[in-house]
């Protein structure tokens, strides 16, 4: 049971950074950890590549919003 805890607050986290926080979004990733993005077509390995394309990514908009719901674990 504190596995399945701690993995909803990883995804609790990430959501929260969503909203521009890049560096508590990128805290939820391994240093070297991979995110794919398959509907880019994009494999980013590590923080920087992953700080980049967020800032890429998101430049267009002038707000972001992410919603998290519970997951079944």
């Amino acid at each position: 049971m504190i596995d399945e805890i701690a993995i909803q607050q990883t995804l609790n986290r990430y959501s929260e950074g969503a909203g521009r926080d890049w560096e508590q979004l990128i805290a939820t990733f391994l240093p070297d950890g991979v995110w794919d993005i398959a509907v880019l077509g994009k494999r980013l390995r590590g923080h920087a590549e992953i700080r980049q394309a967020l800032k890429e990514l998101t430049a267009p908009f002038d707000y972001i919003m992410q919603i998290n719901a519970p997951s079944v674990i």
